[in-house]
């Protein structure tokens, strides 16, 4: 799970995700979030704006992460 943070401070290397309680994960755009959203929005609060393309559930997902291979 990605700790609670601003979008300013999630750093490149991360591949987020939006997770729902029924299993289901998909790839977030970082780049477009940034753009849509203030950089000093937090993780928690837009995590609520998730939502669950398999069950429909919204508001009780979360955002988790993958770092990426860095050289």
């Amino acid at each position: 799970m990605l700790a609670d943070m601003a979008l300013s401070e999630v750093p490149e290397w991360f591949i987020l995700y939006g997770f729902c309680r029924c299993g289901y994960f998909r790839g977030i755009d970082i780049k477009k979030t940034r753009k849509k959203f203030s950089p000093s929005s937090r993780t928690s609060e837009l995590a609520r704006y998730l939502h669950c393309k398999r069950c429909g559930r919204k508001g009780d997902n979360r955002f988790i992460f993958k770092q990426m291979l860095r050289d």
